[in-house]
């Protein structure tokens, strides 16, 4: 709901108001605590719906704003692939090229089903126990995926830079898989969602 939406409500419970209490007055009857209770409950009533209005404009704007920065974090993806293929030999470009698009890949689907419900909800403890193959996601939920899986790949991505030129495709597989799985997860968990540290 858009904040011209919000002004307009409030205006009309207020219009609301002054046309109850001026009822009262114009037949010339005493404002008795029945007619006060029905006023401030149309106060109450709007304050309540106002804030709950602001609350979910800042989940809106707390969303897109992790989509932005998660886009921005993906994208980092493209310098950080420049500065590798800088830093190898001309033949082995192709190949540096297939191997981080299998880290985002293979990053991608570990994440979603195994990851995230690590890295989510930990609740003091090692790791998390919900949202694993994306049951009970929220529409922030999604957000915070998209944030934390942006964040898993460039991480992924980074540790595998250094063995670049040195080690087979199934090792870059292999270490994708661990570190999407169990290392930026149990880390995340234990940092950023309420674990034990």
């Amino acid at each position: 709901m858009s904040v011209a939406k919000l002004f307009r409500f409030l205006q009309s419970s207020t219009t609301l108001e002054t046309g109850v209490s001026s009822m009262v007055d114009l037949d010339g009857a005493a404002m008795n605590n029945s007619t006060m209770n029905m006023t401030s409950n149309v106060k109450i009533n709007a304050f309540e719906y106002s804030i709950n209005q602001m609350s979910n404009l800042q989940d809106m704007l707390n969303t897109v704003w992790m989509v932005i920065v998660s886009i921005m974090t993906i994208l980092a993806q493209v310098g950080y692939l420049m500065v590798e293929i800088g830093s190898i030999k001309t033949h082995n470009n192709s190949d540096l090229l297939l191997k981080n698009l299998l880290v985002m890949a293979i990053s991608s689907v570990v994440f979603f089903l195994i990851g995230f419900g690590i890295s989510t909800e930990a609740g003091g403890g090692l790791m998390g126990k919900t949202h694993f193959l994306g049951y009970y996601y929220t529409y922030t939920d999604y957000s915070k995926f998209l944030f934390h899986y942006s964040l898993c790949i460039l991480m992924a991505s980074i540790a595998t830079g250094p063995i670049a030129e040195r080690t087979s495709l199934d090792t870059y597989v292999f270490f994708t898989f661990l570190t999407s799985a169990f290392i930026f997860p149990t880390i995340l968990a234990w940092c950023w969602e309420d674990g034990w540290l």
